[in-house]
């Protein structure tokens, strides 16, 4: 149980840093663009 909830905050982790990621760059993309 515990192994499970240690790698499912990595995962969760993960995403929300590829989630910021993405975001920034299209922010970024959309500055560019303007």
């Amino acid at each position: 149980m515990v192994k499970v909830k240690k790698w499912s905050r990595r995962v969760v982790w993960m995403v929300a840093i590829w989630c910021a990621s993405v975001l920034l760059l299209a922010g970024v993309g959309m500055l560019f663009r303007l």
